[in-house]
């Protein structure tokens, strides 16, 4: 059974849902768009490094918890895509 690993935005909407903010909100509290940061909880939008800063600041986690999420997906999401297509 292979596990597929979570995009960021998963973990980044149960933080801010905990936190008791809104999108918008919590956006604001961190200086960036609230549509960034709503891709970024549906999974349509990619974690840049610049983002995973501010919210590592934010929740107090480091930079990598944030960006080894992203790579990680990342890596099985192409792994994924490269199987699919040898069948």
């Amino acid at each position: 059974m292979t596990i597929f690993p979570q995009h960021p935005g998963v973990e980044l909407g149960k933080r801010i849902q905990v936190s008791g903010m809104n999108l918008s909100e919590f956006a604001r509290s961190i200086n960036v768009s609230p549509s960034r940061i709503s891709e970024l909880v549906a999974g349509k939008r990619a974690l840049s490094i610049d983002s995973a800063y501010k919210i590592a600041q934010a929740f107090e986690t480091p930079v990598s918890y944030w960006m080894r999420m992203q790579m990680e997906y990342e890596i099985f999401a192409k792994e994924l895509a490269e199987a699919n297509t040898k069948i």
